[in-house]
C-alpha cells in the first residue's frame, strides 16, 4: 500500500467521521455553536469540517466530465445586430425557415429564427453562466 493510498484512506475516514458529527448536530435541533460547546468542539473547527463535508459531497455528485467542462473557459463573440436586421427582414418577408444553432462544449441549443433577439440574448447570457 502506497503513501498516497494511506492518505486517501485517512481522508475518507476523516470525512466519514465529520459527516457523522454534522448529522448529529443537525438532528440535535441545537444551533451549531451550542452543539459545539456541549461537545467540546470549537465552532470554527466545526464549520471548517462542515465545509469540507459539503465540498466532498458536491465533488462526489459531479461526474468527472462535468467538472472538466466547468473548468474550461467559455468565450463569446459580440454580434452586431444592426447588420442582422436586413437578414431578419428577408426571413420575415420571404417566410424563410431558419434556425439559430449554438454549440458549446458539445451541448447544442437550437432557436427558431422567429424569436425576438432579446430572447436570444437572454438565452446566451444563461448559457454563459453554465
Amino acid at each position: 500500500m502506497s503513501t498516497e493510498d494511506i492518505k486517501t484512506i485517512k481522508e475518507h475516514l476523516k470525512l466519514e467521521a465529520w459527516s457523522l458529527e454534522v448529522k448529529q448536530q443537525q438532528e440535535s435541533g441545537m444551533s451549531a455553536t451550542s452543539w459545539c460547546k456541549l461537545n467540546g468542539l470549537k465552532p470554527s473547527s466545526y464549520f471548517h469540517r462542515l465545509k469540507r463535508v459539503r465540498e466532498a459531497a458536491i465533488n462526489k455528485a459531479k461526474p468527472d466530465n462535468q467538472l472538466a467542462l466547468r473548468e474550461k473557459a467559455i468565450s463569446f463573440a459580440e454580434i452586431d445586430i444592426t447588420s442582422m436586421q436586413s437578414f431578419n427582414n428577408d426571413i420575415l418577408e420571404n417566410h424563410i425557415e431558419s434556425n439559430i444553432k449554438v454549440t458549446i462544449n458539445g451541448t447544442a441549443i437550437e432557436i427558431p429564427s422567429s424569436v425576438q433577439l432579446d430572447f436570444v440574448a437572454k438565452v446566451l447570457r444563461v448559457v454563459k453562466e453554465l
